[in-house]
């Protein structure tokens, strides 16, 4: 819980370089919105949950080199694959990834942040699908 609080503070610290920030693992680039404000997308906030730490406890997200691109949504979770003909090349199991929006970037005080977990049940959906 301590890395999404570290990743969410990004959405409201001030900083220089408005898209260029750094998170728990490293550097993360976002983008500016048309109506102002920044958005940071595909963010990991562990590390893939692939070989042994398949049905594991989360471990701590690996650290990178350089600055990540955080403009593209992160992999989709795999799921079902009845309802979707392309399944098995879109859905991966590295997908723990967050989404940051903040509407004043930079900020210029603290502000609230709201945190949202979709949870479908492996059945269908994504983090990057509109509500």
């Amino acid at each position: 819980m301590a890395i999404i609080a570290g990743l969410a503070m990004l959405a409201w610290t001030g900083l220089a370089d408005a898209q260029t920030v750094t998170v728990t693992g490293g550097q993360i680039h976002g983008a500016m919105l048309e109506k102002g404000g920044a958005v940071f997308k595909g963010i990991p906030f562990a590390a893939p949950p692939v070989g042994e730490l398949r049905w594991r406890e989360t471990m701590p997200v690996r650290p990178w080199t350089g600055v990540r691109d955080a403009t593209v949504f992160g992999a989709i979770c795999a799921q079902t694959s009845a309802v979707i003909p392309n399944a098995a090349e879109i859905f991966k199991e590295d997908c723990l990834f967050l989404n940051v929006w903040a509407a004043e970037w930079p900020s210029r005080s603290r502000k609230p942040v709201m945190v949202w977990f979709r949870v479908v049940r492996y059945l269908w959906g994504k983090f990057s699908t509109r509500i």
